[in-house]
């Protein structure tokens, strides 16, 4: 503990050298943290790329360090910078990687790709942020339920949930709209 605050008031002071400590120290914690939630959908460059954004988080707010809380804002801010990182990636899906949907062989024949592509989105939008975030995770970027699970820290059993309600909503939306 006293180590900790002694890096705290150096890298408050602009000490270079207690941030790379801490980076040290942490370095490890938070690349697990990131992964966790961007798992494989980004590459090795991008988690360090992210770690590197944490850092200097940290770096530029030096006030929000507190003693024996270090661990746990590293964390917190590991955890909504990857968040962020996944949701400005793409915000629209590409039909080429959401085959999965709700479409058959004859609607395939009649509509182009780019067209489900504007349906998905459509459809996309009647979700719940919520929804929609692990509806993306699950679909597009290959996420397994317990992984969603552990990023967003909620049940299993609520990602299962959220993703079956999202599936009718947007089934029900495309049938309302005379697509499937």
């Amino acid at each position: 503990m006293i180590k900790e605050k002694r890096i705290i008031k150096r890298i408050a002071a602009g000490d270079e050298k207690a941030l790379e400590l801490l980076i040290d120290i942490y370095s490890s914690y938070v690349g697990s943290v990131i992964y966790a939630v961007i798992g494989r959908s980004m590459t090795r460059e991008d988690i360090e790329e992210t770690a590197a954004d944490v850092f200097a988080e940290v770096w530029l707010h030096p006030e929000k360090l507190r003693e024996g809380k270090v661990k746990q804002f590293l964390g917190a801010v590991a955890r909504n910078t990857a968040r962020n990182k996944l949701r400005k990636r793409d915000t629209a899906i590409s039909i080429d990687e959401n085959d999965f949907l709700l479409f058959d062989d004859s609607f395939e024949s009649e509509v182009d790709r780019h067209e489900k592509s504007e349906i998905i989105n459509d459809a996309l939008k009647t979700l719940s942020d919520a929804e929609r975030d692990i509806f993306i995770r699950f679909y597009y970027y290959n996420q397994n339920s317990k992984m969603i699970s552990e990023s967003l820290c909620i049940p299993v059993s609520t990602v299962t949930t959220r993703l079956s309600r999202g599936r009718k909503k947007m089934k029900d939306f495309m049938a309302q709209k005379g697509w499937i």
